[in-house]
C-alpha cells in the first residue's frame, strides 16, 4: 500500500486517495452483533484468498474491504445476508450474479455482486472469481 491516511488509519494504492474517513476495527468488533453466519461467510472468503498470499483486510463502518495494491474484494452487510463484490477485467454471466457495474472511462474494470448468506455459497466457481480478482489486483 502506498499511502496511510493520518486521519482514519486506512491504507490506499494512491497518496491522497478519494475516500470516506472511516476508522476501522477488528473483525471480532464489527461482527459483534451481526449474526455467527456472516463470520463464518466472510472467513470462507478471506480463508480461500489467504492461501493464494497476502491480503489486507479492513472492517470500515461500509462493510469488510480486502486489499492488495488496491481494494479488490468487498463483503458488505445487507439484510440477512453478506453480499461479496469482486472487481474482474471481464464481465462474468452467472445466475448467482446480483447486479454487475460496466467499466467505464474512469475505471476499467467490473464489478460484480454475489449474495452470499452461508459459507456453502462460497463454492469453486465465487473462489474462481476471487482468484482471479486477487491475481488481478
Amino acid at each position: 500500500m502506498a499511502w496511510t491516511c493520518p486521519a482514519c488509519d486506512r491504507t490506499f494504492g494512491r497518496t491522497g486517495q478519494s475516500h470516506m474517513c472511516v476508522p476501522v476495527v477488528s473483525l471480532d468488533e464489527w461482527f459483534a452483533d451481526r449474526p455467527p453466519v456472516q463470520r463464518q461467510v466472510c472467513d470462507a472468503v478471506v480463508g480461500h484468498l489467504e492461501t493464494l498470499g497476502e491480503v489486507d483486510v479492513e472492517a470500515a463502518q461500509v462493510g469488510i474491504l480486502i486489499k492488495r495494491d488496491r481494494t479488490f474484494a468487498e463483503l458488505r452487510p445487507h439484510r440477512g445476508h453478506l453480499r461479496l463484490s469482486v472487481v474482474l477485467d471481464h464481465d462474468v454471466e452467472s445466475p448467482r450474479i446480483a447486479r454487475r457495474i460496466s467499466p467505464t472511462r474512469q475505471f476499467r474494470r467490473y464489478v460484480l455482486y454475489v449474495v452470499l448468506p452461508t459459507p456453502d455459497e462460497v463454492d469453486d466457481e465465487v473462489r474462481g472469481w476471487l482468484t482471479e480478482s486477487f491475481e488481478t489486483a
